[in-house]
């Protein structure tokens, strides 16, 4: 008999083997990747005075022990205005197979002693750092308010008013905002102080015409807005040179209570559909040249409807017997055609 023999593992194959394990242990850790976010308590804004913690979550449970720095900067702190302090302890800590921070950061919103702004808004931004762990990247950052409360204890009514988007319409280019209690009849508002955005563009332009009625605000739009097409409304709030809001041109209710700037209600377009013709061919010779028309419609058709075409007199062009394209009950293209021809 003779004696068994195997083959000698050659050099290239070692290096393949090597190759290919680092690869899918890159490709295990890609999929492992994972996502820290900072969780505010309370996540709203709040009024000075208060405070509010700072915890982290993980996406999945840690692969290893590590430590989330914490730091906040507030958006304005003028003589005598809002600012934060934090807690001397600012690390929130992970332990390994967990995916919960242990450990509180406290931002307090400073109390400015009485100092008058007229509900000045304070944006704090709190940001995170991670440590001691690799594949994790730094916590997105979050944001709340700071009010300035003080000059309201007078009044037994602090509630403030605020823009209700499921209420609010546009139709072409006429807004309306609505707004949860009735606002000052004598506000006065000034135009720039509210800019709309449509979907899809990233710059916003002011509205014109503002009138305050009950608990609506109306303003028209320099444009009308398509059907379907997003539209949103920001408020911006007037404010004087020592970055106090002025309240002379603040929106307010009765009670004096200022409406917060908002940077988005999305409002409900009520705007029609718009029916559209189509030529055929768009390009036509003087003498006997033939065109045929019909339309199209953004949504299906709610019921059936007609549409009359027309052409201005001594136009040059005649139309056809049949002048009425119909659309049935949920179409969206019309039935039948109207022809158009060019006469010398």
């Amino acid at each position: 008999m003779y004696p068994s023999t195997r083959p000698a593992v050659t050099t290239s194959f070692r290096y393949l083997f090597v190759l290919l394990a680092v690869l899918l242990l890159g490709a295990a850790h890609t999929a492992q990747a994972q996502t820290v976010t900072l969780v505010l308590t309370p996540n709203t804004d709040v009024d000075e005075g208060r405070t509010v913690t700072v915890t982290a979550t993980l996406s999945s449970n840690a692969t290893t022990a590590f430590s989330v720095e914490i730091d906040a900067e507030a958006s304005l702190t003028p003589v005598g205005g809002e600012r934060i302090e934090l807690t001397a302890n600012k690390t929130l800590s992970f332990a390994a197979a967990t995916n919960r921070s242990t450990g509180v950061v406290t931002i307090t919103a400073v109390d400015n002693d009485g100092h008058v702004t007229g509900g000045r808004m304070v944006e704090v931004t709190v940001a995170g750092t991670v440590s001691g762990i690799t594949g994790v990247d730094d916590p997105s950052p979050v944001t709340f308010g700071i009010t300035d409360n003080d000059g309201l204890e007078s009044s037994t009514d602090m509630v403030r008013p605020t823009a209700d988007g499921t209420m609010s319409t546009v139709n072409r280019n006429q807004a309306i905002l609505v707004f949860s209690e009735a606002l000052a009849p004598n506000t006065m508002i000034e135009d720039r102080r509210f800019h709309y955005t449509l979907s899809g563009e990233g710059f916003s332009r002011p509205v014109t015409d503002v009138e305050v009625s009950g608990n609506m605000v109306t303003f028209t739009l320099p444009e009308p807005v398509e059907a379907g097409q997003g539209v949103s409304i920001r408020y911006i709030l007037p404010r004087d040179r020592n970055g106090d809001i002025d309240m002379t041109e603040a929106l307010q209710d009765a009670a004096g209570n200022w409406v917060d700037r908002f940077t988005s209600v999305r409002l409900n377009n009520i705007t029609p559909h718009r029916v559209a013709l189509v030529l055929t061919p768009d390009e036509i010779d003087e003498n006997g040249g033939v065109s045929t028309v019909t339309a199209t419609l953004g949504e299906p058709a709610p019921s059936a409807f007609s549409v009359t075409v027309s052409v201005p007199v001594d136009s040059g062009v005649t139309l056809g017997s049949n002048a009425t394209l119909a659309f049935a009950a949920n179409a969206t293209a019309s039935t039948g055609e109207v022809t158009i021809t060019a006469t010398d």
